[in-house]
């Protein structure tokens, strides 16, 4: 898969939500949770 390159800020209040989504569901890194949950919201 080829990728772009883009740079966000996030809300802190967003940031955190993310951030325990990710450790609750042992997702690796930041990045990879957003992409998990961009997908899921796509597919909603």
């Amino acid at each position: 898969m080829s990728r772009v390159q883009k740079h966000l800020n996030f809300p802190k209040e967003l940031y955190e939500a993310i951030e325990e989504y990710r450790k609750e569901n042992m997702i690796p890194t930041f990045a990879s949770a957003v992409y998990e949950l961009v997908r899921k919201g796509l597919k909603a």
